[in-house]
């Protein structure tokens, strides 16, 4: 019995150890084929696939090998890693907390402006920045010329009506962003009134995702600011929904 006892004990040993080097070097094997993945846009599916069934062997052996808490960290990394576009590099991340307000001068100083914006809860910054560009702004004045008198004395355009229902609740993410690098067109420099340019970036936020971020710029009298350059009557009506025709105070946003 004893002799059995201890041939079973030798069992379980092996069994362990095959098990983690195993995992070992299904780990090397996967951080090799993700340095790989990353030149590319995006991982292959049979990469997906593999990176799903590591991260189910490890998760069955954290409890078993002290070593799976360790690869288990390495293993979000190199999740968080391999979903990033090839242009996003950890150097040029740029924090949120060092962001102040920039000024629309630039594309580059409006983004970080806007983000620091709405990541402090100024977005009344965002409101007065706020414009219909092109076509859509003679549709908007349009339809603002057909409201109340006490909402256009108080707003005073279109611009301002807009701007305060979109951007004047205050409301702060639940998952705000801590760091980003912005990915600024070369069509920046050298943009011509009433062009709207979609601005990318990459946010990292608090909760230690990652996304892109698409921003709207427009370009206007000279400097960059929040556009739209498309107008309809369904976005228009949702806008004047919100505000209270006896007031020409703005409601919350339905949630």
């Amino acid at each position: 019995m004893k002799k059995t006892s201890y041939i079973a004990v030798v069992v379980v040993i092996l069994l362990g150890a095959a098990a983690a080097l195993m995992m070992w070097r299904e780990n090397r094997e996967l951080h090799a084929r993700l340095d790989a993945a990353r030149a590319k846009s995006d991982a292959s599916r049979e990469l997906r696939v593999n990176r799903e069934k590591i991260s189910n062997n490890i998760e069955a052996n954290a409890k078993e090998v002290p070593e799976a808490a360790e690869v288990a960290r390495l293993q979000r990394q190199a999740d968080t890693l391999a979903t990033r576009p090839y242009w996003v590099e950890e150097q040029r991340m740029k924090p949120v907390a060092a962001l102040r307000n920039e000024g629309w001068k630039t594309a580059k100083e409006a983004l970080d402006t806007i983000v620091w914006a709405k990541m402090t809860g100024n977005e009344r910054i965002l409101a007065e920045n706020f414009a219909w560009i092109g076509q859509a702004k003679t549709k908007a004045d349009g339809a603002f010329a057909k409201l109340p008198e006490a909402i256009k004395t108080k707003y005073g355009s279109a611009d301002h009506l807009a701007g305060a229902v979109l951007f004047g609740d205050n409301s702060l993410p639940t998952d705000p962003v801590v760091a980003f690098q912005p990915g600024i067109p070369p069509e920046a420099r050298t943009a011509r009134p009433d062009t709207i340019l979609r601005v990318r970036s990459w946010a990292r936020l608090a909760s230690g995702k990652e996304q892109q971020m698409d921003t709207d710029l427009a370009y206007l009298g000279g400097a960059w600011t929040v556009g739209l350059g498309q107008f309809s009557e369904e976005k228009w009506n949702d806008i004047v929904s919100r505000i209270d025709p006896a007031t020409g105070s703005v409601h919350p946003p339905k949630r």
